[in-house]
């Protein structure tokens, strides 16, 4: 009769085992605040984060992706679902790069994924392309190995690349050259004729200011508009290296007309010397929106209407000014209704990261209060370097940044992830309510303890004589206890 028991005690316990642990997860997790749920993506090396403008930080296929230089200077990517744990880490390039010398573009209505990075191991240096679709489970499936946008002139040296994809689907590189010496910067632009994932050269073009300037960052904005056909605008920061200064010039491409006249968006004199990439755009189509940092460290946004240049269009208004340490923007699409007709811009000092919207068709001027998102740990020693955000309209949208931990031996740069939810204007990065310390700790653990209570009743049961029904009745348990647990943790971590 005893053996008997040991066939309803095992099942039994393991079924209230089972029934009991969400219960306790439930007692012991306290809701944690967007504080304390900061997700840390990882460690990174200096310059390891593009700069804006890009979009190496995006939302698809139910995951948050982010795209970074790991600790040894690859090309990498994580992604995290709701829940909040990061995956781990996926090789793009296993090419040494500075986090500006590549670039990611998320095409939306394709669903895919475009990057452009500088090869270094090649001579002369070159420009290459890669296309793939993001899946549910986190992986990419390219569409072609890597492909060769261009073979630059030995007598220079490839970097600043920057990528987009246009309403059409084509993709657009544009980098920047020097002669290695820093004596001119040229702007080159390149586009495909194929989607598919192949690079097929169709237009090209290269632009200069001046022989005392120096290109620095170039920007892809793809521009769609019935009226004027215009297709793509390359807009670039320059530096005038004898007096110090700095401007951000632009030229659209247009269908019918090819392209334009080069257009002075921030006059040489206005735009922040020592951060030359501080400057993002955004096409509604009907207008284009740009912010940028004046060289008094304020953040000034400016729209000009489609047919416009941006040397007639209204000046530029102060959205956010300095408070001692320069402010760097970027600016996405951004709206409940799905459009992204209104606009978001956040901004970095050393310090901080604040974010604002407006609401399209308000006075230029007229933006919403501005949000305190992040604080250093340890402020005026721990610093932020540089923010991407995503760039389009779908939600959420996502933003990184890097920050030097000066409380480390030594100092490491770290990469930290948020996101704001367009349909309610929710800031955070969990979407649903997750456990503190002692909730993760059970559930995560919860196999384990499954495994000893099963080892203790499986060793009492051979001691007082197994049966062969009574292992049947243990294995039975076994697998029931361990699918049991999975689908626990499944359903509790997401």
């Amino acid at each position: 009769m005893r053996r008997r028991k040991w066939l309803y005690v095992i099942p039994a316990l393991v079924l209230a085992l089972l029934i009991a642990a969400p219960a306790l997860a439930a007692v012991l997790a306290v809701p944690v605040t967007l504080e304390s749920a900061l997700p840390q993506v990882g460690n990174l090396p200096v310059y390891g984060l593009n700069t804006q403008p890009c979009n190496n930080t995006f939302y698809a296929q139910g995951r948050h992706w982010v795209f970074y230089d790991d600790e040894d200077s690859d090309l990498v990517y994580k992604t995290a679902v709701s829940g909040g744990i990061w995956s781990e880490v996926t090789l793009v390039a296993g090419t040494s790069l500075y986090g500006f010398e590549w670039s990611v573009w998320y095409d939306e209505p394709t669903n895919t994924i475009h990057y452009a990075r500088h090869e270094m191991d090649t001579d002369p240096d070159t420009v290459m392309y890669r296309m793939g679709t993001p899946n549910a489970s986190g992986t990419v499936t390219w569409a072609a190995v890597e492909q060769t946008v261009s073979q630059v002139p030995a007598d220079l040296l490839t970097w600043r690349t920057t990528i987009a994809v246009d309403e059409n689907g084509y993709p657009w590189v544009a980098w920047i050259d020097t002669d290695n010496v820093g004596a001119v910067g040229i702007v080159y632009v390149e586009s495909s004729s194929t989607k598919a994932g192949t690079w097929t050269e169709n237009v090209t073009a290269n632009f200069t200011i001046g022989d005392d300037h120096h290109a620095w960052f170039a920007s892809l904005t793809p521009v769609g508009d019935n009226a004027t056909d215009d297709i793509m605008q390359i807009a670039w920061s320059s530096e005038n290296q004898t007096d110090n200064t700095a401007g951000l010039y632009a030229v659209v491409y247009n269908f019918d007309t090819e392209w334009g006249s080069t257009d002075n968006v921030v006059a040489q004199d206005s735009l922040l010397y020592t951060r030359p990439d501080a400057f993002s755009f955004y096409d509604l189509g009907k207008d284009l929106h740009v912010v940028y940092t004046d060289n008094g460290g304020d953040v000034i946004y400016r729209v000009k209407a489609a047919d416009e240049t941006w040397e007639v269009a209204s000046a530029g208004d102060i959205i956010k000014t300095t408070v001692g340490i320069d402010w760097i923007p970027t600016l996405s699409g951004y709206g409940t209704n799905g459009l992204g007709e209104d606009l978001l811009c956040i901004v970095h000092n050393e310090d901080a990261i604040y974010y604002a919207t407006h609401t399209y068709g308000d006075d230029p001027d007229d933006w919403n209060t501005w949000t305190l998102v992040w604080v250093t740990p340890d402020m005026g020693q721990d610093i932020i370097s540089r923010h991407v955000a995503s760039y389009s309209t779908y939600s959420p949208l996502g933003f990184a940044w890097m920050y030097t931990d000066d409380s480390a031996n030594p100092d490491v740069d770290v990469l930290n992830y948020w996101w704001i939810d367009n349909t309610n204007d929710g800031l955070g990065y969990y979407a649903d309510e997750v456990l503190d310390w002692e909730g993760w700790t059970l559930v995560s653990v919860l196999p384990y303890v499954f495994v000893g209570i099963m080892l203790v009743m499986s060793t009492a049961l051979l001691v007082s004589g197994a049966t062969i029904a009574g292992l049947i009745m243990l294995a039975i348990t076994f697998i029931i206890g361990i699918v049991g647990t999975g689908l626990i943790q499944s359903l509790i971590l997401g």
